[in-house]
């Protein structure tokens, strides 16, 4: 459908203005290139019309940038700090040649991959304090119940003890204390393992 100056002044409001500011701005040039960006409008794409709204907005940018006074060139692709005129610029860093949406989505990306990065860092930090946990406090006490049960049948004995039974029995289906030391040393080292890692004691 054309758009006339009657369907226009409808529907583009001051929030429009407001929002699309570009476009509004290619629209109502007054030069040849605006008169160009108009008649594009109503055409189809395959006769040389933009065909969509992304193609359309890009193309109102690409104008803006190009034409309007108040695009400043430096302040865009600047880094952070004093600009020209002594006024602080607290932009990101702008390509020359990126359109106001591929300079948003980098931005996004940027972000989105930062974020990644933080949490990666923040499980590399959890483990390092797990590891942490486990040399500074669990160590001298396995080494202490080892000392404790090196004696013979002294791990097997333990396991007897009918709350420490219960306390497997549990986690462990049917548990029936081992009668090999070796593996009742196993069964008592998991124990105090998940006593004092897990808390459970």
């Amino acid at each position: 459908m054309p758009v006339t100056d009657d369907i226009y002044r409808a529907y583009v409001t001051k929030s429009v203005r407001s929002r699309c500011s570009k476009l509004v701005y290619a629209y109502e040039a007054v030069e040849t290139w605006g008169a160009e960006f108009r008649e594009k409008l109503d055409k189809p794409k395959e006769d040389g019309g933009f065909g969509t709204m992304e193609a359309t907005f890009m193309e109102a940018e690409r104008l803006w940038r190009e034409y309007s006074p108040a695009y400043k060139r430096y302040r865009s692709v600047v880094k952070p700090g004093k600009l020209p005129d002594g006024r602080r610029n607290i932009r990101r860093t702008r390509l020359p040649e990126d359109s106001e949406t591929t300079y948003r989505k980098r931005l996004r990306e940027t972000r989105e991959t930062q974020a990644a990065n933080n949490e990666e860092r923040a499980v590399r930090d959890q483990r390092i304090d797990l590891s942490i946990i486990l040399w500074q406090t669990l160590r001298p006490v396995l080494h202490a119940l080892g000392k404790r049960l090196s004696k013979k049948g002294a791990a097997i004995r333990e396991l007897q003890d009918e709350g420490m039974r219960q306390e497997i029995a549990s986690h462990v289906d049917g548990y029936s204390p081992p009668r090999d030391s070796i593996s009742a040393i196993l069964d008592r080292a998991m124990l105090e393992f998940q006593r004092k890692i897990l808390n459970t004691e």
